[in-house]
């Protein structure tokens, strides 16, 4: 744990601490696990604050290491697609909508209780950021629904 929190801060550090592009974010979440077939990434471009980069961080850390430990990234034929959508900050209800699928995986079930991945995953954008996740453990694939507030945690470069 203590590598990724020196690679949280090595994303920030890197961007002088004015936030991180999400691609970049992402990409680099699910480098080790990424092969030229698995991954799909789109969206447009998004600067996340400091704040939203060390929190989004540790959610996309969780989903790729549970892709790779038990879903979609264990399985040669499985893929994750990661896209996003940004609605203009100046309209009503700007927010920044971010969809994880996973595909190919083995079939998924419900787990019997929350761990802590699923509980970062579920929670944590919500306290400190104010967004909203939907975390779908679907049969053929982990679905996660992400929103988050424009106004309060992105920017975006013109």
């Amino acid at each position: 744990m203590i590598y990724r929190a020196n690679f949280r801060f090595r994303l920030l550090g890197n961007s002088r601490w004015r936030g991180v592009d999400l691609t970049h974010l992402i990409r680099a979440e699910l480098e080790p696990y990424a092969t030229t077939t698995n991954t799909d990434l789109h969206g447009p471009a998004v600067y996340l604050t400091p704040d939203a980069t060390y929190a989004m961080a540790m959610v996309m850390h969780e989903l790729a290491t549970n892709a790779a430990k038990y879903g979609a990234l264990s399985q040669p034929e499985g893929r994750v697609s990661v896209h996003w959508t940004l609605t203009p900050k100046h309209s009503q209800g700007a927010a920044l909508k971010i969809q994880w699928d996973e595909i190919g995986g083995p079939e998924v079930a419900m787990p019997s209780r929350q761990g802590y991945g699923s509980g970062v995953i579920r929670d944590l954008l919500t306290y400190e950021l104010g967004g909203r996740v939907d975390l779908n453990f679907a049969r053929h694939g982990i679905c996660c629904r992400i929103e988050l507030p424009a106004s309060s945690i992105f920017e975006t470069i013109a």
